[in-house]
């Protein structure tokens, strides 16, 4: 009974070829329209989240390119701003110097007539 019914169904199958394929043909196109609906939006943003990753890693580039050049410009500058304070500490410093080596003149300049007024009073009296 089994095979009686295999048989008039292959039977009833290889007849209707003709009628199945176009059918099948279009029920295939109608779902693939409906499945390219369904996925092109999702296609265009990704296509458009590739596009801003893509300009995000190219502002990363660009942005790490103008820290290295920063970077080096800011050494070269801290180093000038030492170069420059080490030297003005120096000019300081001498100047400090000439001051102090001054205002001892000066000391010395006026405790000598004061001592030598000491010394010229016990001389005459």
């Amino acid at each position: 009974m089994k095979a009686l019914a295999k048989r008039i169904a292959q039977g009833i199958w290889s007849r209707t070829a003709s009628i199945r394929r176009p059918i099948a043909r279009r029920i295939d196109d109608r779902v693939g329209r409906v499945v390219a609906l369904a996925v092109r939006p999702t296609l265009d943003e990704a296509a458009a989240a590739r596009a801003r990753l893509a300009a995000i890693e190219h502002a990363g580039a660009v942005a790490r390119e103008q820290q290295e050049l920063l970077a080096g410009e800011l050494d070269l500058t801290l180093n000038s701003l030492l170069r420059e304070l080490a030297r003005l500490r120096g000019q300081i410093e001498d100047l400090a110097w000439v001051l102090d080596a001054r205002q001892a003149d000066d000391d010395a300049s006026r405790a000598l007539p004061i001592e030598f007024a000491r010394e010229h009073d016990r001389i005459s009296a």
